[in-house]
């Protein structure tokens, strides 16, 4: 019997896609060029994304129009594959200038101007209506943009802006065609926003109103990371109306229809100081939070009421991170009455002091905690987070019997170079991933830390295998400076080390079981055991992320 080669171009078309699909994009670069039916195969995976990156300096002029269109037009056939759009924003400028900071107005200093605002509509024109999935644009964005955005591609599914700013004077077109935006029925599961002129948030409730059957995240604020929590506030009590009338705030609230957010799942509010009074109208709009199941509150002081709302109807919460609020004795007093959380942060402001024992009501649920406490901490421990863990009138009450689901945590720790130290952290056997917080992160030497953390996997091995019969699950361990340090410049990036469990009975059995390891190493080693790798973050902008389950796709 005869048989010929089987050629990549010869098999079935949908077998076809699953292997470019799982393709170096140089192969399949290289594979669109061999004839049209790779192409058609292939073109959608390789141009599903189009990203405009702006590089800022004061003495810029803006793109050309020109230049643009001839790029366009020379683009042209794979701007019809298209699904996400994404502009990004950095800055080559040597003197003084901070990518991503507010001025002291809460007006970003990497604004883009009115010609790049042409040129991203340039693009928008040229991409058919329909077919964009995804459009990110972190940074302000103009009332036109927007407007021009939600008529032409009613098919998104991810929506993030920076700023909407309106004009001075409303009488201005791009601001009368956004004051009669009603985009009517979406299809958004995720929408993300910094803030929005108090004259033009009625239109943006009623994107969130086309968006009510599907909408499942929401994220209010802006994402830069400062070194202290708050730089600026544009508190109001009133604003002006699109006539020019002034209005109370209060007024506003009233005059807004109730939003049905039945599918929303998780809320993130960042900076609420930088939004104006828009939490507080939107908490007021929304009818209410039944089906959250995440929130994640980053350097807030003034939401209060909806984070008690949030308690009251969020009976199905099962994530809370807290950072840098002002909101700890709210939480203390709702962690009793929560049912079932399994992920828990709390990272308490520089200026309060944060008492953490209430957590014991949620040690049967949780898989995830961070504990952490920038105020009055010694240089062994922290008293205001190891408070109960390790009292000597009762000891071992932070043990694995009282944690049977706890896989991931994050906590305190003094001087890493004191093994003592390292002897009263809670001994856990269902912890894969251990973050240590170190508050004399400035003098860590690599060698000793390398030593120590090997030292106290042996101590954690012997402890465990006394009290449990088993050998600790314990994978990784991340050593690192406290989260409000992270911030500076000269701070190194984290230590990360992978424990690699042998046998024997005692420590002189024991080979050297802890080695310092690259990030891409614990990631792979937190994956390959179901974790998420949240804990792993190098950055504060990683930190403000939301901790996700594996399944969703980790942090």
């Amino acid at each position: 019997m005869n048989s010929r080669p089987l050629y990549l171009l010869d098999l079935p078309p949908e077998i076809l896609l699953m292997i470019v699909r799982r393709m170096p994009r140089r192969d399949v670069k290289n594979l669109v060029l061999t004839g049209s039916k790779a192409y058609k195969i292939a073109a959608p995976i390789l141009y599903r994304a189009l990203r405009l990156h702006f590089d800022l300096c004061n003495y810029r002029e803006g793109l050309r129009v020109e230049e643009v269109e001839s790029v366009l037009d020379t683009a042209a056939a794979t701007l019809n594959f298209v699904k996400c759009f994404h502009v990004d924003v950095s800055s080559t400028e040597l003197h003084g200038f901070n990518a991503g900071r507010r001025d002291n107005g809460g007006v970003r200093r990497d604004r883009l101007i009115g010609k790049d605002d042409i040129a991203i509509q340039l693009i928008l024109r040229r991409i058919p209506d329909g077919q964009l999935e995804c459009i990110d644009f972190p940074h302000n964005t103009s009332t036109r943009t927007l407007v021009w955005i939600l008529a032409h591609q009613k098919n998104l599914k991810y929506l993030q802006f920076g700023d909407i700013p309106a004009q001075a004077s409303m009488e201005l077109p791009e601001n009368k065609q956004v004051l009669n935006m009603c985009p009517g029925p979406l299809h958004l599961k995720s929408l993300k926003f910094a803030s929005i002129d108090m004259r033009i948030v009625r239109p943006m409730f009623n994107l969130l109103r086309g968006s009510e059957n599907s909408l499942r995240k929401l994220s209010i604020g802006p994402t830069e990371c400062y070194i202290y929590p708050l730089f600026y506030s544009w508190q109001q009590v009133q604003y002006l109306d699109p006539s020019g009338t002034v209005r109370s705030i209060d007024n506003l609230k009233n005059s807004l229809p109730k939003l049905d957010l039945h599918s929303l799942e998780q809320l993130e509010v960042i900076h609420d100081d930088s939004c104006g009074e828009l939490i507080p109208v939107f908490d007021h709009a929304v009818e209410d939070f039944t089906s959250l199941k995440r929130f994640k509150l980053i350097r807030c002081t003034n939401s209060i009421n909806i984070l008690r709302r949030i308690f009251e109807d969020a009976t199905n919460l099962k994530s809370l991170q807290v950072i840098y609020s002002e909101t700890c004795h709210e939480i203390g007093k709702a962690l009793p009455s929560i049912h079932a959380l399994h992920t828990l942060q709390l990272i308490s402001s520089p200026i309060s002091c944060s008492d953490f024992r209430q957590i014991k009501y949620q040690q049967h649920s949780l898989k995830r905690l961070w504990l952490e406490s920038t105020h009055d901490c010694t240089t062994e421990v922290c008293p205001s987070q190891m408070v109960d863990f390790h009292n000597t009138r009762k000891p071992g009450i932070f043990h694995s019997a009282l944690w049977p689901c706890l896989e991931e945590l994050a906590i305190g720790i003094g001087d890493p170079a004191k093994t003592d130290a390292w002897t009263r952290i809670p001994m856990i056997s269902t912890v894969k991933v251990l973050r240590l917080l170190a508050l004399s992160w400035e003098s860590i030497d690599e060698d000793i830390c390398c030593s120590t953390v090997a030292f106290y996997a042996r101590y954690l091995r012997l402890e465990i295998r006394r009290t449990v019969q088993r050998p600790p699950a314990l994978q990784v361990v991340i050593l690192s400076g406290l989260s409000n340090a992270i911030h500076r410049r000269e701070n190194p990036t984290p230590l990360y080390f992978i424990v690699n469990d042998g046998e024997g009975t005692s420590m002189e059995e024991i080979p050297r079981i802890v080695r310092l390891a690259t990030y891409s190493e614990a990631l792979n080693a937190c994956r390959a055991h179901g974790s998420t790798p949240y804990l792993l973050c190098r950055t504060a902008q990683e930190l403000h992320t939301i901790w996700e389950d594996a399944k969703d796709g980790g942090a």
